[in-house]
């Protein structure tokens, strides 16, 4: 049975194939609970973070994010707020 660390990524990446079909998620977990995954939106790829010792969730686009890691190019405390800015991403490219 997973831990519920390393099952957050899996229900992430499912709440967001539900809500956003078109943007392909793609979860990569590590063995410290952290995840990324890859999303595909207004033709950029955007990559969803969440590392626990922070203890928030980032979104960065890849083209411009520094991975190594300065950080997240905006974070976000809950997957609510996480989830209202790539709807608000995925409206802005209609």
């Amino acid at each position: 049975m997973k831990s519920e660390k390393n099952s957050r990524g899996e229900l992430l990446r499912n709440r967001i194939q539900r809500r956003f079909p078109s943007c392909g998620p793609r979860l990569v977990e590590f063995p410290s609970g952290a995840f990324m995954i890859d999303i595909d939106l207004q033709g950029e790829t955007y990559v969803v973070e969440y590392v626990p010792r922070f203890g928030t969730y980032g979104l960065s686009k890849m083209s411009t994010a520094t991975f190594g890691w300065e950080g997240y190019e905006e974070d976000f405390e809950v997957p609510d707020a996480l989830m209202d800015r790539i709807e608000i991403l995925c409206k802005s490219s209609e």
